[in-house]
Order: structure tokens, then sequence, then C-alpha cells
């Protein structure tokens, strides 16, 4: 006990190195549970979708440009069309867009028609996308929202399925 007395009192002694002292400690562990936290989430989790040890990303090689993260169309429908070693392909391409109404601008990813049922990752609300979608062309196409844009944009309501909205005035 006498110990701490005189660590408190020595503290009391030097008010600017216990409070740099505080501030390195504070930091030092503020730092260690964000790589911890970033670690545990990109590493140690499983991806929130059926079988992810199952899972393959394809990407192209273009010559004098190096990798690129998305494959073209075409290319996913031939692999699709002439693979037996996948059990499924699908892909998905990354926009960035702008809704209308109050404007703002998003990120977009468009999917093909398999990609949730290829995943594993059931709809909340409403439906997911189905074949049907992509060979129906007519009215407006139908979209998924990602539960931060459901519940931003929304109000996480349920009234939100079957409401269209415009993107890139459309």
């Amino acid at each position: 006990m006498s110990d701490l007395r005189l660590a408190f009192r020595s503290l009391r002694r030097s008010p600017a190195i216990t409070a740099v002292s505080i501030a390195l400690l504070a930091l030092g562990i503020g730092a260690n549970a964000l790589f911890f936290s970033a670690f545990d989430r990109v590493l140690l989790r499983p991806l929130p979708v059926g079988e992810p040890h199952a899972l393959v990303r394809a990407v192209q090689n273009i010559p004098g440009i190096g990798l690129r993260g998305s494959i073209v169309l075409p290319a996913i429908t031939a692999l699709s069309e002439h693979s037996t070693s996948f059990s499924s392909v699908l892909g998905s391409i990354e926009l960035n867009t702008v809704i209308v109404d109050p404007a703002q601008q998003i990120r977009v990813d468009v999917v093909t028609p398999n990609f949730f049922d290829a995943l594993g990752v059931p709809s909340q609300l409403g439906r997911a996308l189905t074949a049907s979608d992509e060979s129906s062309r007519e009215g407006a196409p139908p979209a998924v929202l990602s539960y931060d844009f459901w519940s931003r944009r929304f109000n996480r309501s349920p009234t939100a399925i079957g409401q269209t909205f415009a993107l890139n005035r459309k």
C-alpha cells in the first residue's frame, strides 16, 4: 500500500510527465484495439455467405495495365456457359451514380441475377434477383438495397419494397 502512495505522490509532483504518460498509454491501447479489430474483421471472421471456403475470385490481366478487379460481362457469360469446374459463376461491376430527389451520390454494384443465390445470402425483406429479372427489360429494373442504404434512405421502412427511384435521372 505504501508503494502505491509513493507512486501517486511522484505522479502528482510532475503533472506534465504524468499527462504525457497517460496519453501515450491511451494511444497505445487504442492503436492495439484498432489493429486487432481490423485484423479480426478481415482475417478471422468468415465471410457472411453460405460456403466461404468454396469462393474463387477471377480477375483479368490487361497487358500494359495490370490486374483489373472486374471481368467484362461477355467473359462472365462464357465462363458460366462453358465451365465444368464451378457450380455457379457470378459477376459484379461497381459503379458510382447519383440518386435524384434528394440528390445523393452512391455506389451501385451491378450483379448477375444468380449473385445472391450463389452466395447463399437470403434477403431480409422482399426478394433477391432471379433469372427472369435479366430477361425482362421492360419497366424499371429491380434493385436490392443494402441494409445501410435501406436504413439511411428509407428509415428501415418495409414500404421501401416496390418503390421506384431515379438513378442518374432515369
